[in-house]
């Protein structure tokens, strides 16, 4: 009797000694924890990415938010060689199953700067707007060539397309003489003292298709600065950003650009089962190489744009974070 006693006694003690074990396992883990730093999901994309931030940078990036735009009207600035074919026939195809207007404008003259251009454009979509028959097309899409303006009176968000400004700038300098243009465009490129310029030439020229900071240029606007390239430039294609548009997709991202367009502007982009290769008309073309002092001369020359660029992906990623989007 006496030596069940003590073995229950011993049993007893040893399960209290495990019990205190594992409460104290249980303590000390989740003090490891709480100490730990918590990761950042935001920081992690933007550091993953290559476009990392910090101090008031990754403050204003952290606000960034994930919430539905809700525009009647549409504009689209599309930049040259940034995906727009692509992207202006996918608005295309979402018209017709979103049932909204789309008017693809003209693009003349639309590196013109000056109010006479600015005026034009404005007429072109004030336009559109008043004969698009609202009761059978409420929501009205606009696509053009043509620097950031604003419109009174109107109620409208921006989306844009960009991508890297070499790649971009090469891309254009090629499509200007071989790309898939109206033929008198084309013919009259071929007839011109341009056509046989090198890409160096023409980059120092800034000739046509070779211009400097041209991304800064189309979300600046058409004030006198905005071709310059410089800060104030720069400052004002941030706000203007930071404003007016709802969503600007990454060229090299495009089917996360794809789901973040539907994801923020629902009333214009849904889902379309189809290849991207079905929008990609205008087709690549292998290029000369190019060398590091030209490459270098370059990056200084479109300082602004390459600023511009790395402002884009920060806020492109941190949305991206913030929607918690996949590649597929």
């Amino acid at each position: 009797m006496i030596k069940r006693f003590k073995f229950r006694q011993s049993f007893y003690y040893g399960l209290l000694v495990l019990c205190l074990i594992y409460i104290w396992y249980l303590i000390i883990n989740l003090s490891n924890r709480s100490n730990s730093p918590s990761v950042d999901p935001i920081s992690k994309i933007l550091d993953e990415q290559g476009v990392s931030a910090n101090g008031d940078d990754l403050k204003f990036l952290r606000k960034v938010q994930c919430q539905a735009v809700k525009k009647p009207i549409l504009l689209y600035n599309r930049i040259h060689k940034t995906g727009s074919t692509s992207t202006a026939q996918l608005i295309k195809r979402n018209a017709a199953k979103l049932q909204y207007k789309v008017l693809i404008g003209s693009t003349l003259q639309w590196e013109v700067f000056g109010s006479k251009n600015n005026e034009a454009i404005k007429s072109d979509i004030q336009y559109a707007i008043k004969h698009r028959r609202p009761w059978q097309y409420p929501r009205l899409a606009y696509v053009a060539h043509f620097y950031y303006s604003t419109f009174s009176n109107l109620s409208y968000t921006y989306i844009n397309m960009v991508r890297n400004p070499l790649d971009r700038f090469i891309s254009h300098y090629y499509y200007q003489r071989f790309g898939d243009r109206p033929a008198d465009k084309l013919l009259q490129m071929q007839k011109s003292s341009q056509y046989n310029e090198s890409l160096q030439q023409c980059f120092q020229q800034q000739h046509q298709g070779c211009q400097w900071n041209v991304m800064t240029r189309f979300f600046c606007g058409y004030q006198h600065y905005c071709h310059k390239g410089n800060q104030r430039a720069l400052r004002q294609a941030k706000r203007n950003i930071l404003s007016s548009y709802a969503v600007i997709g990454l060229l090299e991202q495009w089917e996360l650009s794809s789901q973040l367009f539907r994801k923020i502007l629902p009333d214009f982009f849904t889902q379309i089962h189809e290849k991207i290769a079905r929008y990609k008309v205008n087709k690549n073309r292998k290029h000369e190489k190019l060398s590091t002092p030209f490459i270098q001369a370059f990056k200084k020359a479109n300082n602004a744009d390459y600023q511009l660029y790395h402002f884009i992906k920060q806020l492109f990623w941190a949305r991206i974070a913030k929607c918690d989007l996949k590649k597929a």
